[in-house]
């Protein structure tokens, strides 16, 4: 059986909330999805946040143009080589200055050190809970759908 993960991360990638704030989205988190397994993740290197088998493509920012998957993983080793510290390529449908974090996935995904992640849950995050959450961690946050 697949498992369903719904991860929220902070748009930029270098975000870390401090402990008093992590301990309150925690709390928060647990009231809302009751019986779900609420994890808080940090790392000490931007990874790439995934979406699983949700993963249906790439497109460009700028132009919106399909990006080519070869071209999109090759950009993607190069960033990884460097930590994920350096996300800006030039597209190749626009030629234009981009960056992996802003790409439109189809299907959301993003770098992050932090990352919640909600086992299974039975329901989305409303737009009320996303913006007290955004409150609460003081920083813009995605959501991201993943199937494993």
């Amino acid at each position: 059986m697949s498992d369903t993960i719904l991860k929220i991360i902070p748009t930029s990638p270098l975000y870390i909330p401090d402990s008093l704030s992590e301990k309150k989205c925690s709390v928060y988190l647990e009231e809302i999805f009751v019986g779900n397994n609420v994890e808080i993740v940090r790392t000490k290197e931007i990874e790439f946040i995934d979406q699983g088998e949700n993963f249906d493509g790439v497109f460009c920012n700028i132009c919106n143009e399909e990006i080519d998957m070869e071209y999109w993983q090759d950009k993607m080793d190069e960033a990884y080589q460097h930590g994920f510290k350096q996300l800006e390529f030039i597209s190749p449908c626009c030629n234009s200055v981009s960056n992996l974090n802003s790409l439109n996935y189809d299907q959301p995904a993003g770098f992050a050190k932090f990352c919640i992640q909600i086992t299974n849950p039975d329901k989305d995050l409303s737009d009320e809970n996303l913006s007290r959450l955004q409150t609460i961690l003081k920083t813009p946050l995605k959501t991201i759908w993943a199937r494993y």
